[in-house]
């Protein structure tokens, strides 16, 4: 994604809906994890599991989220840095 950001020949209006629709990709994969999070926390009340009992299952979905938000931050941090121009209209 830096790599494509970073590319000079697009101009600001490519550059922005770059940063948009990386974001709305971002979104999409959050939702994904949520989604599995609660159909595994489904799963274990259907099955009289207390699904508070352990919290190492949720831990892996919450890793994985604050992983994805992480990147996404410290990627779109270089591309702002690198694009000031696009983003001070």
């Amino acid at each position: 994604q830096i790599d494509v950001g970073l590319n000079r020949t697009m101009n600001c209006s490519m550059f922005l809906e770059f940063v948009y629709l990386s974001r709305d990709r971002i979104r999409m994969q959050l939702e994904f994890i949520r989604g599995n999070f609660s159909a595994k926390e489904d799963m274990l009340r259907a099955r009289g599991e207390d699904a508070a009992a352990s919290t190492t299952w949720a831990m892996t979905y919450m890793s994985t989220a604050a992983s994805l938000l992480s990147a996404h931050i410290h990627i779109h941090g270089v591309l702002a840095a690198a694009r000031p121009e696009c983003l001070s209209e």
